[in-house]
């Protein structure tokens, strides 16, 4: 039996969790916390999700016993169970030295101590992996929209991200009669922060190829410029898309193909899926 404690301690990518998982406590929380995975003991030096049920139930139990209020137990257990998933998702890679950033740190703690919903727990859990293994990918203020979105909102997001193409651009008439993605629904993801609400354009001098979740178009500029109409990802969207997007049907391929080649200034030579 090893103390969970020293599991962390022992291990490089643990220990990188647990010290974003410090730098939001306060100190009455820290020395509780670090009592628990002293106390904790498991018979593996590999984490599994049943070691993780095992203690947050342990950690529920505690705080029971020490009369914590419903609301201290409830912060505590999201916590848990966002860093825990983490800490078993990155136990054996390798992960940069990097310098921490406190504001960033304590910002996604305090996101995540609010949060209530698995699906929502679950987002975190995967945005704290990335940013482990490569710095930087998320800007605090993204974690601010994060937070403030509701479920639904994340939902349709993903919903939105079948007609994404660069990464980025969301072809206009998507939302030309709601045939593809009806326009109350974009509206709600421009008031969440994922979606800019402006139309703007693309123009392409020459050939060029556009980049979708579920294949390549390689386009031929017979007459141009050519160009088409077009809404564009936030900063938090973009993060947001690189973390999941939906497969693109292939009515919307043939859609897209469609809209290129009716301006008679361009033609697809080429659909390449992947």
């Amino acid at each position: 039996m090893a103390r969970l404690l020293d599991i962390i301690n022992n291990n490089k990518s643990l220990r990188q969790v647990y010290e974003y998982l410090e730098l939001g406590f306060h100190t009455d929380d820290a020395h509780f916390i670090q009592s628990c995975l002293n106390s904790f003991q498991i018979d593996s030096t590999v984490l599994t999700s049943e070691n993780l049920t095992s203690v947050r139930k342990f950690i529920a139990d505690e705080m029971e016993s020490q009369q914590y209020s419903k609301r201290d137990k409830a912060e505590m257990d999201n916590i848990i169970s966002v860093y825990g998933s983490t800490f078993i998702s990155v136990q054996s890679e390798e992960l940069p030295e990097r310098h921490i950033d406190a504001g960033w740190a304590i910002k996604f703690y305090e996101c995540v101590r609010n949060t209530y919903v698995q699906d929502l727990q679950t987002l975190w859990s995967r945005i704290l992996e990335i940013e482990l293994k490569k710095p930087n990918t998320f800007f605090k203020r993204t974690l601010d929209v994060f937070f403030n979105a509701d479920k639904f909102e994340i939902d349709w997001f993903y919903q939105i991200t079948q007609f994404v193409f660069d990464k980025a651009c969301i072809p206009e008439f998507v939302l030309t009669d709601n045939k593809f993605y009806p326009f109350n629904k974009f509206q709600t993801l421009v008031d969440a922060g994922f979606v800019n609400a402006s139309l703007g354009g693309l123009s392409y001098p020459e050939s060029f190829s556009i980049h979708l979740t579920s294949a390549d178009l390689n386009i031929e500029v017979v007459k141009p410029p050519f160009g088409f109409g077009i809404y564009t990802l936030t900063d938090a969207g973009s993060q947001l898309f690189n973390l999941r997007s939906e497969s693109n049907t292939e009515e919307y391929i043939t859609k897209l193909k469609e809209i290129i080649e009716k301006s008679n200034t361009a033609k697809v030579t080429s659909v390449v899926h992947k």
